[in-house]
């Protein structure tokens, strides 16, 4: 990467280009580590560096510039937080869902919180080596970035009863400006990182998966469906069924909503068609009732402490003419809800 530095930088004289590189740095955060005291809305969960995985950027600085030795470039650190989503229900919080927002603090930038709006934080100054005509000045993890980082997610609705789903997404990138000029305006600072790619990145992400909740109202075994079609002839690729079961066990007198999904999954005639890892093949699940156009099974109705059963059918279809052998992957995601 090079960046031509305009204007109002002022840099050793022969250090007007330069780029990092190496390994982004990261924040991963599985839904599965969100455990709600109470499962109302406002409860809070706070996670600092020790309980999410991380990985800290790693980089080194590269030039093209005429030097000849390795030259010293003097930086101002800046963070910048863009949100992808619209804010939350107050200042400092950013939206994730219909259900859950989050917020971060990082204590190593004396904790300035995340504000809804992109905003650079001025994070330390410092000086670093400048690699000379190509060759690179090593850098060391930067690991503060993670260690002083605190989130914290709250519930905006209440999710005591059913689980609640969160896709995967990316929240924010954490950027670093160089600078040299101190008397640069914040305005002409975050003008100019508009208009570049930033040289260091750090993204923070969500997997997708469930939030937990306390004492949920239903619970259904198994947790997990594992379906293996095995080895079968081209031929009979639309004779491949398998049945299964759920068995759902309330502690009170219930009546649900059922949906099926996945990554690009339709409603056709009222069963659920999932993707598979190919284009020649889908996989049609079906139940003992029609989905809604909407995707969801109405009239699920437990009774409190006696199991109740869901009949699940597997079917492999093919979607063209001709179809080639080898695997067929394919998954999804059974959600159920209130009525």
């Amino acid at each position: 990467m090079l960046i031509t530095l305009v204007g109002f930088f002022c840099f050793p004289a022969n250090a007007d280009l330069y780029s990092v590189g190496d390994g982004m740095g990261r924040i991963l955060i599985n839904p599965e580590q969100l455990k709600f005291n109470t499962g109302k809305a406002g409860d809070t969960v706070t996670m600092s560096a020790n309980s999410f995985d991380s990985t800290p950027f790693t980089g080194r600085w590269f030039t093209t510039s005429k030097a000849t030795s390795v030259q010293t470039l003097f930086a101002n650190f800046y963070t910048t937080y863009v949100s992808s989503l619209p804010s939350g229900t107050s200042d400092g919080w950013f939206k994730l869902t219909d259900s859950l927002e989050f917020s971060a603090i990082n204590s190593y930038y004396g904790n300035v919180p995340v504000t809804p709006q992109r905003k650079l934080i001025l994070g330390q100054q410092s000086t670093y080596p400048l690699g000379y005509n190509g060759m690179s000045a090593a850098q060391g993890p930067w690991g503060p970035w993670i260690s002083g980082t605190i989130l914290k997610f709250r519930l905006t609705k209440d999710a005591i009863d059913t689980p609640t789903y969160i896709p995967a997404m990316d929240l924010f990138d954490y950027l670093v400006l160089y600078d040299t000029q101190s008397s640069a305006s914040e305005a002409e600072k975050l003008a100019f990182l508009n208009t570049i790619p930033s040289p260091i990145f750090f993204r923070f992400s969500v997997m997708p998966g469930f939030i937990k909740v306390p004492e949920p109202m239903c619970n259904v075994y198994p947790s997990q469906l594992d379906i293996d079609f095995g080895v079968f002839p081209v031929s009979q690729i639309n004779e491949q069924v398998i049945q299964k079961t759920l068995q759902m066990t309330c502690n009170k007198n219930s009546s649900l909503k059922m949906m099926i999904s996945g990554v690009g999954s339709v409603i056709d005639n009222g069963s659920y068609v999932l993707k598979a890892n190919r284009d020649d093949v889908v996989v049609r699940v079906k139940t003992g009732q029609m989905a809604d156009l909407q995707g969801y099974v109405h009239d699920i109705n437990p009774v409190k402490d006696i199991p109740f059963s869901i009949p699940l059918s597997f079917e492999i279809k093919s979607i063209k003419s001709k179809v080639e052998p080898g695997n067929i992957v394919s998954n999804g995601w059974i959600v159920f809800s209130y009525e």
